[in-house]
């Protein structure tokens, strides 16, 4: 019983740690118009544009990071060679 408790609390702060889509999106509208875009103009469209390709950068720079760490990396041991048996 006491693991179901655990369980379901790595579960529920797993998904209250992940904005969604729509709260993203909220985020990014509310700050291109607090730096003086309105929704429609070219500013606005280029605002949006940068925090996008920030974002692709800040994952494709995470990533490196993580794989460069070992983490993407299958570590396996070595294998025997096999060996047919000699006929008699």
């Amino acid at each position: 019983m006491r693991y179901v408790g655990i369980l379901l609390g790595m579960a529920l702060a797993g998904c209250a740690s992940s904005p969604t889509a729509e709260e993203i999106a909220a985020s990014d509208d509310y700050r291109c118009q607090d730096y003086g875009y309105s929704r429609g103009t070219e500013g606005y469209a280029q605002c949006r544009m940068q925090i996008d390709q920030q974002r692709a950068q800040a994952r494709a720079a995470m990533a490196a990071a993580y794989l460069g760490a070992g983490g993407g990396q299958v570590r396996r041991t070595p294998q025997q060679a096999y060996q047919l048996p000699t006929p008699k």
